[in-house]
């Protein structure tokens, strides 16, 4: 079950994070999801969390351009899901505190990657 039960909560969630101008606005499901890949391009959601980056890849057109107030949740039933399954992982990823596990395990990540893990 996800943590979120709509994109409408995402998008609530998404302003909670800190990580977006307040006046940034999530009103279509495409805005909702290039938040969410954002947040993913972070190292401390992506060395844990790689999907969210290529979200909106295998979404379809129809669905981005909708209005997440009145989406039809049975028409875009499945592209919601994955949606709310891949913000259910990236927020909280987000959102938690690193401990210095975490942060070993990041600096690991990137340099298993190639990068500096100073940078």
């Amino acid at each position: 079950m996800s943590t979120y039960e709509n994109l409408t909560q995402v998008a609530e969630a998404l302003r909670d994070t800190g990580a977006f101008h307040p006046a940034q606005e999530f009103d279509t499901a495409e805005q909702v999801v290039v938040a969410v890949a954002s947040l993913n391009k972070y190292d401390k959601v992506y060395a844990y969390k790689e999907s969210g980056l290529t979200l909106k890849e295998d979404l379809s057109a129809e669905f981005l351009v909708e209005p997440i107030a009145d989406i039809d949740e049975d028409v875009f039933e499945p592209e919601i899901a994955q949606v709310l399954d891949v913000a259910g992982s990236v927020i909280p990823l987000w959102n938690r505190k690193l401990s210095e596990s975490d942060e070993e395990y990041i600096q690991e990540d990137k340099q298993s990657r190639g990068e500096d893990p100073d940078d």
